[in-house]
């Protein structure tokens, strides 16, 4: 496989994750007000009117109780699998009941009161559903192009952590950025995908730390990391342990023996000045992210405790690792890659500003797609190309001498030998 056909399976399958997500997010059902919780109460508040404390939800198959579990944002923090599969059927239900239009609940007052159900458009999509795609981009841009540029088993491992990060990310947008409803059954199926996700991500990053900068040994522990991961997995889609936090202690353990092999790999490169630089930007690299996440997320998560930071927001931590792992190709030349590695990421760049642009000037009613092709042409032509050649000039060109200066030196150097020499 060459080069352009490893970027267009990179590219392929981007698209088809972040279309995805897409689509399953705009499906979603959409209400006219918003939900929140207060203290140990669920509240319903439409625009201009005052806000309804809810007893319960009506629903044919059964009433359901309204409580702040519904509005969770990530659900593979529950700590037990009884209130985990209590908030899948409870979604079922009301999702059911919202396919006619509308929802109804009852009131802490006694009152019954509807909630209209209408399309979702893209302009309810929230913000942080644009952010966690922006940072699965860059992500597996990042993973994917060092494997294309570069093929070998460190690659290759470097790249799947972008992958296992990338389903994760794409998988928690969709239900972490609904308005309220989401069909139980698919619920479910994106929260384990994030999940197992998560833990395949330490395991690739485990064995990734085996192999670079240089294999630690014969033994097998690649094959032992992936193997805990699909337990793991396994684990999590047939709900064995104690509850859906159990995946983070999966995670984390394997995570450990990242470090472990991380230490390893710092030892072993103790009298190699050189190779320990780049290991240890590499490492920072690697820990800056992991760490954090381990940090705000993981271990809180398998404490039980709450989260100070929402995990829509702290995925970005894993785009400060990728990017310095890409600044790190640049002064480090990790895993062997040239620079003109950058040179693949100023065309996918380019191509992308002209799709951005365009599709921004086609969004204004007075431009004709005509028009709009041709000014987004013109502004990338003549905006983000000079600034990628100063760019190119200014970080990654090598300065070059002219055959007029290499001659006056060599001439110059010549001169002083014969006149020094006796």
């Amino acid at each position: 496989m060459n080069l352009q056909l490893r970027l267009g399976l990179v590219l392929s399958l981007l698209v088809l994750f972040l279309s995805s997500a897409f689509y399953l997010s705009i499906n979603l059902p959409e209400t006219n007000g918003y939900f929140y919780a207060d203290e140990d109460s669920l509240i319903y508040q439409e625009q201009g009117q005052d806000a309804i404390a809810i007893s319960h939800f009506i629903s044919s198959a059964g009433d359901v109780e309204a409580e702040p579990l519904l509005l969770i944002p990530e659900p593979d923090i529950i700590e037990t699998f009884t209130d985990f599969n209590r908030l899948m059927y409870a979604h079922s239900l009301m999702g059911k009941e919202a396919q006619s239009g509308m929802l109804q609940f009852m009131g802490a007052d006694g009152e019954l009161n509807t909630v209209l159900i209408r399309d979702r458009h893209i302009v309810d999509l929230p913000w942080d559903f644009w952010f966690q795609l922006l940072v699965a981009t860059g992500v597996c841009l990042i993973g994917g192009v060092v494997w294309a540029a570069q093929p070998s088993k460190a690659t290759s491992l470097y790249a799947l952590t972008g992958l296992c990060l990338t389903i994760a990310i794409v998988a928690a947008a969709v239900y972490s950025t609904r308005s309220f409803l989401i069909d139980g059954k698919l619920f479910r199926y994106l929260s384990n995908i994030n999940s197992s996700n998560a833990i395949l991500f330490s395991s690739a990053l485990a064995s990734l730390l085996w192999y670079y900068p240089q294999r630690l040994g014969r033994f097998p522990a690649v094959y032992i990391s992936f193997a805990a991961g699909f337990v793991g997995v396994i684990t999590v889609f047939f709900q064995i342990g104690s509850g859906a936090s159990d995946s983070y202690i999966y995670t984390l353990l394997i995570y450990m023996a990242a470090i472990v092999f991380a230490a390893t790999q710092w030892f072993y490169t103790r009298h190699k000045p050189v190779e320990r630089a780049a290991l240890l930007w590499f490492l920072l690299a690697i820990f800056l992210g992991t760490g954090l996440f381990a940090g705000f997320q993981l271990i809180p998560a398998a404490l039980g405790m709450d989260l100070l930071i929402p995990q829509s927001v702290l995925f970005a931590v894993f785009l400060l690792m990728y990017a310095g792992i890409a600044l790190g190709l640049l002064r480090y030349r990790l895993f062997d890659i040239d620079r003109w590695w950058f040179e693949i990421w100023s065309w996918l760049l380019g191509g992308i500003a002209v799709i951005l642009v365009d599709f921004a000037l086609v969004s204004i009613p007075a431009l004709s797609n005509t028009a709009a092709l041709s000014l987004a042409l013109a502004a990338v032509g003549w905006i983000y190309f000079p600034l990628r050649q100063w760019f190119w000039t200014r970080f990654v060109s090598v300065p070059t001498r002219d055959l007029q200066n290499i001659l006056q030196s060599s001439i110059q150097t010549l001169c002083l030998r014969h006149w020094l020499s006796p």
